[in-house]
């Protein structure tokens, strides 16, 4: 079995902790691996933007943010600050993501 993959660290970029710029990367793939989404803005995935229930990893690379399982900020809550986070510090929310939101940087 091959070992994990690791974080690319390059991710953490020292402009935007430098200017305090909210900041989060939404990987599709186990490992910070597939599809990513990188963004500063929150918002509420749909049923057919092949985002929503599809996100297994995340990175924040600023401030605090709000995910949850279901949209209306309803559902499983975990609240995320600067770090990586692969699915299984994820409970509840990997796999499932429906909306996300900034709550402080």
């Amino acid at each position: 079995m091959a070992a994990p993959l690791k974080p690319r660290r390059d991710f953490l970029d020292a402009q935007a902790l430098a200017n305090h710029v909210p900041e989060i990367v939404l990987c599709q793939g186990d490992w910070f691996t597939g599809a990513q989404l990188r963004t500063n803005v929150g918002q509420i995935f749909h049923q057919d933007d092949g985002w929503n229930d599809n996100i297994r990893s995340v990175i924040v690379v600023s401030g605090i943010w709000d995910l949850w399982s279901d949209r209306d900020e309803k559902g499983t809550h975990l609240s995320l600050g600067v770090g990586y986070y692969e699915a299984a510090k994820l409970p509840g929310i990997a796999g499932q993501l429906t909306q996300f939101q900034m709550r402080a940087w």
